[in-house]
């Protein structure tokens, strides 16, 4: 909660890559863990070669607070990224 906090506090002003944007929504921390590494996976790509325009067409309606709620969906689409990202 602490890097979501520093991101909130301390925003990328006109966040240009994947990771920038990621970080300013998310904080530092959950990048890393979830984001990071399933996005490089995925796409063959740095996470710092990916537009912020991309990642705000991807990532729509998802925030800290949906991820951290009880929803089951949620917490599904959370454990299955925590599985590829141990792979």
């Amino acid at each position: 909660m602490a890097s979501f906090a520093w991101a909130k506090v301390f925003p990328v002003k006109k966040p240009r890559t994947f990771h920038q944007w990621v970080r300013n929504q998310f904080g530092e921390r959950l990048f890393s863990i979830f984001f990071k590494t399933y996005t490089e996976k995925v796409w063959g790509m740095g996470c710092d070669e990916i537009s912020a325009d991309w990642a705000a067409q991807r990532i729509k309606g998802l925030n800290l607070g949906a991820a951290s709620s009880t929803d089951s969906d949620v917490r599904s689409a959370c454990a299955s990224r925590a599985r590829a990202r141990s792979r």
